[in-house]
């Protein structure tokens, strides 16, 4: 059985899937590149994009019995009060969605997205673990907040109670709107961490541009103080690539699983068990 843990749903917002990508991303160069690796055709993109996404998605992993995938819901970014600002948000895919999706298909697991200043955050939370969310994603740097920020600490507790992990993502986007680049830095989970919460950092800290910051090293020290730490391989290639196969683990030692290089039982994305 092999899992990815990091699949994104995108959309206009067809029907009454509720999804939303910002005017200027759905001609932009990040975005042309993931549909033209996908097979996304310019038909479809003016046309109900979420339903060939999905059925799409459901082609692939039908191919294979063992392959689960992990899809992904994005929230809005919000503001310091916990409120929606559709005018700076890239994209947005619900929850709902993402859970209506998963229920559709054996194959699918769902990874919802709540954004930690929501006043509802724990209770939606828990709303969307008695539905069968698996995880909850953050992109900090495009949401705009901090998992450092200490209004994450409940949120962070009622991860713990519900035994659901974070996926969050570290290095630098390239895809989605910028707030505080700081928010990059693995050592932000530090909190969760310490708080008991299974945290798998997105990309392991890599960087996408040579002018980014890069911080997978920080990530691999991290490794050493919490076990309950974890990376995944998301978008692993080019500049990344190359980095990563730089550094070795604890034990000095890499396994190849298809070109690329995994650390040892602590990567989450695309990896066998």
């Amino acid at each position: 059985m092999w899992y990815d843990l990091h699949v994104h749903l995108a959309g206009c917002g067809a029907g009454e899937s509720g999804c939303y990508l910002h005017p200027r991303r759905q001609h932009s160069l990040a975005f042309s590149l993931i549909r033209r690796l996908n097979g996304i055709t310019r038909s479809e993109m003016s046309g109900d994009l979420e339903q060939a996404i999905t059925e799409r998605l459901r082609g692939w992993v039908a191919e294979d019995i063992d392959c689960r995938i992990c899809v992904l819901a994005m929230d809005w970014a919000r503001d310091d009060k916990g409120d929606p600002l559709p005018e700076l948000t890239d994209l947005y895919v619900p929850n709902d969605y993402v859970l209506a999706q998963a229920a559709r298909c054996s194959q699918m697991l769902p990874g919802v997205s709540i954004h930690p200043y929501r006043r509802d955050a724990v209770a939606e939370l828990h709303r969307c673990a008695d539905r069968g969310a698996v995880l909850v994603k953050w992109l900090p740097v495009s949401q705009n907040f901090s998992p450092a920020d200490e209004r994450c600490l409940s949120f962070y507790d009622a991860l713990v109670a519900r035994k659901i992990p974070l996926l969050c993502h570290t290095g630098s986007e390239g895809a989605t709107r910028i707030f505080d680049k700081r928010t990059n830095d693995p050592k932000v989970l530090t909190a969760a961490l310490e708080r008991g919460v299974k945290v798998i950092a997105a990309h392991s800290g890599l960087r996408s541009l040579p002018t980014d910051i890069d911080y997978f090293q920080t990530w691999a020290d991290m490794l050493k103080d919490y076990p309950h730490l974890y990376g995944d391989t998301a978008a692993w290639f080019g500049l990344r690539a190359r980095r990563a196969v730089r550094v070795l683990d604890r034990e000095g030692k890499l396994i190849g699983d298809e070109g690329v290089l995994l650390r040892r039982s602590r990567i989450s994305s695309g990896m066998r068990r």
